[in-house]
Parts: C-alpha cells; sequence; structure tokens
C-alpha cells in the first residue's frame, strides 16, 4: 500500500520524484554536515568531492543543466532520449562500451531525466576511478550521433512509453501536467511524445546535444574513498581538454499563477480506483519557503498521525488513502492534498474536509507537537540519505546545478529548526488559497485502453553522418587510446556471521557501523501464510496493540522519527524499526510491543482490508501483475505457496477475517522452518545489542519447529503459449520459463548466476543485445534463475507491442538454443567474473545491505560460509561448466510462455507454432 500512497501524491502531481531533496546533516571534521569541496575548471565544469572512507568504492555523477523544460513544444522527448543517446559510443568506444567496462569492475551505471536536469550516474571500486572519468570525458567530447542509433533508441523509446501508459494511471500525470500550465514547459513530461520524435532529424539531435552537453552546463559530483585532491587532478586530467562552449542562457520564466479556482476532470484510461485531489503551485527549490512548506505537507497530510489521514481514512473512512506532499522543480513548485477512494466516492465530502482542515491551520496554526514530529521526521530523513555515498552525491549536485548554491546543503538544518508555527500559517495563507486552487477529479475506469500512435518515422534520414564530437575538439596527444582500467582488486571475503543464541532459541546477530547516528533492527521468522494471512497480519502489528491504539502508535512513532513495521515475503515475515541512536530504547519497546500484544482489531481490521483491497485492484489491473500470476501459477502449480501473490488474490482478502489473522500470528510468531532471528545494524556495540535483545526478546515463547513442506511444485504449460486476454492493450508483457534451481546446490546455482550473468543479467546480455538493441523489440530483457527456499524458476522477463509478439517469443527462444550450443567467449565470462567480484564489495556498503546477507544465510538454513562458497564456485567455473550447466538445466521443449495482453492480435502470430490457450483475465 506504501507504493499505492507514493503514486496518489504522484499521479495528483505534474512532477515526477525530485532526486536530492534531503534537508538535514550530520557532523564531520570541519562541523559541517557536509565537508565538501567545489571548484571549477577553466571550462567551466564544476566539480564537487566528498570523502567518504565507510567502503572502498567511488560514485560518480555527471549531471547535465537540461531537461524537458528545455525542450521546444513541437520536439518533446529529446532530454530523454539523451539518457539513452549518450551510451551510444563515440568514434572510438563501440555502443556497448559504456556498460562493458562499467560491468568489467563490478559497478553500476545508468542514467534518468527529469524536467530540469539529466544525469549520469556510476558507482565502481575506488580504483577504476580512472575509468569512468574517461568515459565520462569521451561522451561529453565525441559521442556518436547517427541515424542508425537514433532509430534503435527511438523504437527503444517507444516500448517505454507504451509501458508507462499500460500501467495503472499512465496518462494521469501527462494529462494533469498540461492543465495545471498552460505556458511553463513543465506542461509536458520528461518521457516524451512519440509523433514529435518520429518527426525528427538526427540533425536536430545532434545540435541539441552541441547546445546542453557540454562542460561549462555541468556539474561533475565524486563521492566515496577519495581524496579531494585526486579527484581535482583526475577532473582536469580527463576533462580539462574540452573546450568551453557558448554559455546556455538561463531560462528564468514562470508562468503567473492563475487568478480564479479550476475544477477539471481526468477520465485516464487506465484507473482502477477513483481519486480526487487538490493541486497549488508553490516556490521554486530557491526558495526559503520550500521548508516550511514540506513541514506543512507532513503535518497536514504526511503519515498516520497527520490530519489528513485521522480524519479521512482513520475515523471516518471516506477515504482507504490520504496524504500531501510538496514537491519543486528549478522555476516552480506545486503542493498537492489528495484521497484514494474505495468502493465508496465521495468528493464532495473530501474536498470540504481538505478545506476544512488547511482553514484550520490557516487560522490557528499548529501544535507544537505536530511542528516537532514533523522536523523529526526530516532530521530522520536526512540522516538515512547519508548512509550511501550515492544518496550524497545526489544532493550534492542538486543544490550546485538547480540551487546555484552547493553549500545549501549545510543550511537545511538551520532552516528545518528556524521555521515556527507562524511561518505554518504564513505559507498555508499564503500559497493555500481556494483562488488559485486545481480541483482533480480523476474517474474510475477498469476498461479503457490507452492511446497509441500509429504513425511511422517521418523525419528526413540523414544519408551522410559528420564525424562524431564538435567542430575545433581535438583529444589530447597522450588521450589513452582504451579506457584506463586498473588491476583487479583482491577479492572481498565475507566473514561467516555466528549468532549469539537466547535461550527461547532466538539467534541475535550484531552488525556496527558508528559512521552516523541510525540503528535498525530487524525480527525475522521463516514462514508464510496461505493466501494473503502472513501479509495482512504484518500489516496489522502496527494498528493497535493490548498497550496503545492505533492513533496513539501513530503518535509516538511519528514524533520521535521511529519506523516500525511488519512485511511479508514468499518465505518469511519481519518486523523492522528504525530510529535515531538516542531513540533506540522507545523504538525496541514498541517493537516487543507490536511483536507480542498486536490487538487486530475489527474496526481496524477492516480499513486494512479495504485498503488492501484498493490496491489489489489497481495493481491487478496492469499486464505485469497478470503476467507475473499466471507464470507462477504454470511454474509451481495451483497448491505451492509460491503460486500466489504474497498478498492474497483480491478473493483471498475478501474471504478473510480478523480471527483469521489473529490467530495466525500468535501460533506462527515464535514458530517456523527455521529459528527466529533478532538482527541490530549500524551504531551499537555487540555487548549492548545483547543486552537489549535479551531485555525485549529474551521472554517470547521457546522456537518450535515446523515441519518442512512435502508438497512438491507441479509445473503446467509445458511448451504452451498461455495468452492472458487484455483487449485493446497496445502493449503485451512475456513470460517464458520453467523451474530452476535453489541456493542449496551451492555450486550449481551459482554457475547458474554466472550463465545468467552473460545470458540475461545485464544491458549487454546476449537476450537484451538481440531484443533491444539490434531490434528495438523492448525497452528491457532479463534471463535469469531465482531461488526461494524451497523452489526456484528460470524466467525471461520483458515487454513489446501488440503486434511483435510472435517475433519478440522466436528471438527468445534463439537465444536459448544458441545458450545450450554455444560456450561462452572469453569477454563474456571474463566480464561476468569481474563483474561478481567488484560487485561483492560495491554490494555490501551499507551494514543494512551486510544484514540482508546474514538475513538470507539464516531464512533460507543455508551454510554460515554460504557466500565465500558462492563466490569461489562462481569465479572458479570455467567455460565447459557453463556451456554444461546450460544444457543440464534448461529445456526450451518443457518451457512455458506467457503472454499478457490481446489474444484476438496475438494468438494468430502462434498458428502452426506454438500450441496456444487464452484465458480469462
Amino acid at each position: 500500500m506504501n507504493k499505492i500512497l507514493a503514486r496518489l501524491a504522484v499521479l495528483m502531481l505534474l512532477v515526477i520524484v525530485i532526486s536530492g531533496c534531503g534537508r538535514f546533516g550530520i557532523s564531520s571534521k570541519s562541523g559541517k554536515a557536509y565537508d565538501y569541496r567545489s571548484s571549477y575548471l577553466d571550462n567551466g565544469l564544476q566539480v564537487i568531492s566528498l570523502e567518504d572512507y565507510s567502503c572502498p568504492i567511488a560514485h560518480v555523477q555527471l549531471w547535465y543543466h537540461v531537461g524537458s523544460k528545455n525542450e521546444s513544444q513541437d520536439r518533446n522527448g529529446f532530454a530523454h532520449m539523451f539518457e539513452h543517446m549518450m551510451f551510444k559510443g563515440t568514434d572510438t568506444l563501440d555502443a556497448e562500451a559504456h556498460h562493458n567496462y562499467i560491468r568489467m569492475v563490478g559497478g553500476t551505471n545508468n542514467a534518468y531525466t527529469s524536467f530540469d536536469k539529466t544525469v549520469y550516474h556510476q558507482t565502481v571500486p575506488t580504483e577504476q576511478l580512472d575509468m569512468v572519468m574517461y568515459l565520462e570525458a569521451e561522451r561529453m567530447a565525441f559521442l556518436k550521433i547517427d541515424q542508425e542509433a537514433f532509430e534503435t533508441e527511438r523504437k527503444v523509446i517507444e516500448e517505454e512509453l507504451r509501458m508507462r501508459q499500460n500501467e495503472p494511471y499512465g496518462t494521469t500525470v501527462k494529462k494533469a501536467a498540461n492543465m495545471i500550465y498552460d505556458e511553463q514547459s513543465y506542461r509536458w513530461t520528461p518521457i516524451g511524445n512519440l509523433s514529435h520524435l518520429r518527426a525528427t532529424e538526427v540533425s536536430e539531435l545532434r545540435e541539441f546535444w552541441k547546445k546542453y552537453y557540454v562542460p561549462n552546463n555541468a556539474v561533475l559530483v565524486v563521492t566515496g574513498a577519495v581524496s579531494h585532491e585526486e579527484v581535482r587532478k583526475k577532473a582536469e586530467k580527463y576533462f580539462g581538454w574540452i573546450k568551453r562552449c557558448p554559455e546556455v542562457e538561463p531560462m528564468d520564466y514562470r508562468e503567473p499563477l492563475q487568478n480564479g479556482k479550476r475544477e477539471f476532470v481526468i477520465d485516464d484510461e487506465k484507473a482502477p480506483a477513483p481519486m480526487f485531489g487538490i493541486v497549488w503551485r508553490t516556490v521554486p527549490l530557491t526558495s526559503k519557503d520550500m521548508t516550511p512548506l514540506d513541514l506543512l505537507s507532513t503535518i497536514l497530510g504526511g503519515g498516520r498521525s497527520s490530519r489528513m489521514y485521522r480524519s479521512l481514512v482513520a475515523d471516518n473512512q471516506t477515504a482507504v488513502a490520504a496524504m500531501s506532499t510538496a514537491w519543486n522543480l528549478e522555476l516552480d513548485g506545486v503542493f498537492v492534498a489528495g484521497v484514494m477512494f474505495g468502493p465508496k466516492v465521495d468528493n464532495e465530502t473530501a474536498a470540504a474536509e481538505i478545506w476544512r482542515l488547511i482553514d484550520e491551520i490557516k487560522a490557528n496554526g499548529v501544535t507544537e507537537s505536530e511542528l516537532t514530529r514533523a522536523k523529526n521526521q526530516m532530521e530522520k530523513s536526512y540522516v538515512m540519505q547519508n548512509l550511501t555515498i550515492e544518496s550524497k552525491a545526489k544532493m550534492l549536485a542538486s543544490s550546485a546545478l538547480l540551487e546555484d548554491n552547493v553549500e545549501r546543503v549545510n543550511e537545511y538544518l538551520d532552516e528545518i529548526r528556524s521555521v515556527t508555527n507562524e511561518d505554518i500559517i504564513r505559507v498555508a495563507n499564503q500559497y493555500l488559497s481556494e483562488n488559485t486552487a486545481n480541483v482533480f477529479e480523476l474517474k474510475q475506469n477498469l476498461t479503457g485502453s490507452s492511446d497509441d500512435e500509429t504513425a511511422e518515422y517521418a523525419g528526413e534520414p540523414e544519408l551522410v553522418t559528420p564525424p562524431p564530437g564538435r567542430d575545433g575538439t581535438a583529444r589530447p596527444e597522450d588521450w589513452p587510446k582504451e579506457p584506463p582500467i586498473a588491476d583487479t582488486m583482491p577479492e572481498a571475503v565475507l566473514t561467516a556471521a555466528e549468532p549469539v543464541m537466547l535461550d527461547n532459541g532466538i539467534a541475535v546477530y550484531v552488525v556496527q557501523n558508528h559512521e552516523v547516528p541510525f540503528v535498525t533492527v530487524r525480527y525475522g521468522i521463516v514462514n508464510r501464510g496461505a493466501g494473503g494471512t502472513a501479509n495482512m497480519a504484518a500489516a496489522m502489528l502496527t494498528q493497535g496493540t493490548k498497550t496503545h491504539s492505533e492513533s496513539e502508535l501513530s503518535e509516538i512513532l511519528e514524533t520521535n522519527a521511529i519506523s516500525l513495521g511488519g512485511a511479508a515475503a514468499e518465505d518469511t515475515v519481519t518486523v523492522s524499526m528504525n530510529c535515531l541512536r538516542d531513540k533506540l530504547g522507545l523504538g525496541l519497546e514498541l517493537m516487543r510491543e507490536v511483536i507480542s500484544e498486536p490487538l487486530f482489531d475489527g474496526d481496524e481490521f477492516e480499513k486494512q482490508k479495504q485498503k488492501l483491497l484498493t490496491s489489489l485492484r489497481i495493481q491487478s489491473q496492469s499486464p505485469e501483475y497478470k503476467a507475473d500470476w499466471q507464470f507462477r501459477k504454470c511454474i509451481y502449480g495451483e497448491y505451492f505457496p509460491y503460486s500466489s501473490p504474497v498478498t492474497g488474490t483480491p478473493q483471498d482478502v475478501e474471504n478473510m477475517t480478523a480471527e483469521d489473522v489473529r490467530d495466525w500470528w500468535y501460533a506462527n510468531r515464535s514458530r517456523g522452518f527455521q529459528n527466529p532471528a533478532v538482527i541490530f545494524v549500524g551504531d551499537i556495540k555487540p555487548g549492548e545489542a545483547m543486552k537489549l535483545a535479551g531485555k525485549y526478546f529474551g521472554d517470547f515463547a521457546q522456537y518450535e519447529q515446523l515441519a518442512k513442506i512435502m508438497i512438491a511444485p507441479q509445473m503446467s504449460g509445458a511448451g504452451e503459449v498461455i495468452i492472458v486476454d487484455k483487449p485493446d492493450t497496445q502493449q503485451c508483457q512475456i513470460r517464458v520459463g520453467h523451474q530452476g534451481l535453489t541456493r542449496h546446490d551451492i555450486r550449481s546455482y551459482a554457475r547458474s548466476k554466472l550463465v545468467s550473468s552473460y545470458y540475461g543479467g545485464a544491458f549487454n546480455s546476449r537476450l537484451n543485445e538481440e531484443l533491444r538493441v539490434k531490434n528495438g523489440l523492448t525497452y528491457s530483457a532479463w534471463g535469469f534463475n531465482l531461488a526461494n527456499k524451497d523452489a526456484g524458476r528460470f524466467e525471461i522477463n520483458t515487454f513489446t507491442k501488440t503486434e511483435k509478439a510472435g517475433e519478440a517469443v522466436e528471438r527468445i527462444f534463439d537465444t536459448v538454443n544458441d545458450l545450450q550450443q554455444r560456450k561462452p567467449e572469453d569477454d563474456e565470462i571474463s566480464l561476468s567474473k569481474s563483474y561478481f567480484k567488484g560487485a561483492f564489495v560495491r554490494g555490501r556498503e551499507t551494514p543494512q545491505q551486510i544484514a540482508d546477507d546474514i538475513w538470507l544465510v539464516h531464512s533460507q538454513m543455508l551454510p554460515k560460509d554460504y557466500l565465500d562458497t558462492y563466490l569461489g564456485h562462481v569465479l572458479g567455473a570455467g567455460k565447459d561448466d557453463c556451456l554444461r550447466w546450460a544444457g543440464e538445466y534448461l529445456n526450451p521443449q518443457q518451457m512455458v510462455v506467457v503472454i499478457a495482453g490481446d489474444a484476438e492480435k496475438i494468438k494468430p502470430q502462434f498458428e502452426g507454432k506454438r500450441p496456444v490457450r487464452v484465458v480469462a483475465e
């Protein structure tokens, strides 16, 4: 449901999530929250560094000050196109080079586009920083922009756009943006417009790149285990030779606020649940009013103790979800308050209550406890952002590029603490007026289909491609011919984690990290309830106990910025708590309370039930959900636990009672297939952790072991094409596969991961190369072995436009047959192995990630040295081993094909080729 709450805000806004908006810092030796260094090269490139030696990795972000707002109204999508095109190589690097080199050293890389910026980011072992800077400099100076690359990526973007539009509420943001803004270029969204791209000539793209992707329109940020001096020297070496280009004229136009309330009805083609919301335009990122608006949004609708949630959801059940949020862009901002309805739609009541709550704040302000609670939550949020070097880089870059004030990262704390009740009253009166309100009603639509532009490419093909780069740009004479790669790092070894046992059988693990004053505690049991029972039990734990009502518990948690909640997965149920160090005792007391004495009140259960049913109605309308569910049923059989969603089906939830859930929790919280575990992570020492574990968990009931599951998964549909019919959809979801391995055969599982890596585990994999890069059939394609405790599956996962379903499936089987017949090439196996080696350290940057490993080993009952053994098997496998594994464990004839899409259009594509069966959605 949290994802649905987040989406509620997004759908009512014209914006997507804005990166780098942290608000609170931690101290450093300099006394600043962020002890960064910032300087400029002669060509105008701003270089920012931040030292963090907690893990031997470095994170590099290159932000270009260009987004969808910089596009012309008849050429939407150029910035997003370059999010893709910047990976297409130069005159010396091929189209796969960037991904290949980053993956070769175990790194990760990607990019994203927003209204104001385009960001390229990568995380690598520290010694590979030269390589990343080389690659970024190459594409800044000599990007290859030709007709072939443009047409391939345009097809990929078309599939990405179809994918977004086929999702629930897929066109809402686009429609809302165009309603809120009449003139501002924020009225179109970053993903782009197909008809514009189809009319574009490649020369137009090249001019866009020459104008915006230049050093004096960019910020380079490097965070991690590297010194300020080293970053500056490397930036000068790799970027200093690139010429300064004509300055990009800054955009400063801000559309005037409307004069008079406006009302809109959005009839989204895919809206499983109706919504109502009010949107106000507010302030840009640089405004000092941004922080009071953030606090106001938290108090009004930012959590379960917020005014909107208490009134509209908890007390009166007018809606199943309610929230407000404030988001800010470079030139403008928005504030939204909205609700999602269940079966009963009452726009008038919701509107009246939202206005009543706002008017009350305008007149009387907020309570001291409300303001304190909101400030505490912002402080904690900022501390959590300090856990990774990537999030730190985002905050620094955002302040530098979009606010032109990198020092603001060190000013947020004072801004938060200085906000008063009078400030809240002032911004509420100033910005949330009826005269500037945009009122939205989003109607429910369960059967509609999104429009698809069918026009073919209408641009003028470029017959002669000019050389890459800008006129007059030349590489230095000593420029390396290839990206510099450092010697391979020593193999990382994770010492086997040894628990200390409490007398009642609970295992206690401790992972120390004293970098930030933050602690996470996890209690886990290895079990799950059929039909979504465990999931509902986990959700109900914080909905009231024998000591505190739901509202009292919400008040305490949010006042003290303590996160506490339960979650169910396919094999486990966990209860997690995190807080700042000084709230640990209170956090553990409440954690113990929700585990040992949850109330499972009938009224609260009905509220959670309606929330979940609404969420499932939304999820179940997506082709992904339908394809995944049908695929699972085919792989595991109807009665095996993994065949149904962890949430249960809508029918499961309808039939569920509070008594069912209560009985399950009290019967299972101290028993399972493996003993429960408590994992302490963060700013805590082992001795203290053991004392706390004994105090808060030591009197739990003695652990009782359950018998193992005796039924085996029963696969169906082998060799068939099963179509889950979704009429009138323009894109289909495809799943191909059969049963696979678990982790318990460590050597075979390790080989499965190695094969999966070069087959379908990366951008440069065989599968993605065939479907996306060569043929533009999809935005992404993945093939992998996925393991749970009691069963696994080999799955190929992709999507394409409806008319290409047959072609995509045939090409998938071509790649599987090739995998069984052709050994990995030297570069495929060496690249995959080096990736696993480098990624081993990168994947353990935070203590929370290490805790995930500990819980995996414990919950799946693996040997304590599993990770070391697993990595050894990966690195020790040879070409023959990989080919032998593919021949032994993959069987194309036994694979089932599941497609969620328009059966009338898809079925003829397989006639005479494969048996086809159509099932209702």
